[in-house]
């Protein structure tokens, strides 16, 4: 059995606590599962591209679900495999749909309407997806 982690956040970015949480989040899943994992996010620029690249970094096979509403806000970063566009929410949908465990890392602390990372956030708790959110400053909200 792989580590199948999803994953969303900001185009602003993460925060460098987020980055840190987050690391050492995938760090944990990677090494539980004895260094297989794969790890599937939006492919945006921001908190996406951040991610992807600790994953990477780790060893995971990082999978891209790029958002067919955004192209002018797709990352450079080149996954291992990129899976076809499709309207960000659906996007967003597949990506909880395809992993065991969906970790977030929303700007803000509290939740917000019109955010896809909030949005992302509601459909992994509808979906009962284990979630992991990491707020700005790092901790697990």
């Amino acid at each position: 059995m792989s580590a199948e982690i999803g994953f969303s956040g900001s185009q602003r970015g993460m925060t460098e606590a987020q980055r840190a949480t987050v690391a050492r989040l995938l760090q944990e899943f990677y090494r539980m599962e004895l260094g297989v994992g794969l790890f599937r996010h939006g492919h945006c620029r921001g908190a996406d591209e951040q991610a992807a690249m600790i994953a990477g970094n780790i060893g995971y096979v990082t999978v891209a679900y790029p958002g067919a509403d955004t192209p002018d806000k797709w990352t450079t970063f080149v996954s291992t495999y990129t899976r076809a566009a499709y309207p960000n929410l659906e996007r967003n949908q597949r990506i909880c749909d395809d992993s065991m465990i969906m970790i977030a890392a929303p700007a803000q602390d509290t939740e917000v309407l019109r955010s896809g990372t909030w949005a992302t956030i509601r459909r992994a708790r509808k979906d009962n997806v284990p979630l992991f959110i990491v707020g700005p400053e790092g901790n697990l909200l």
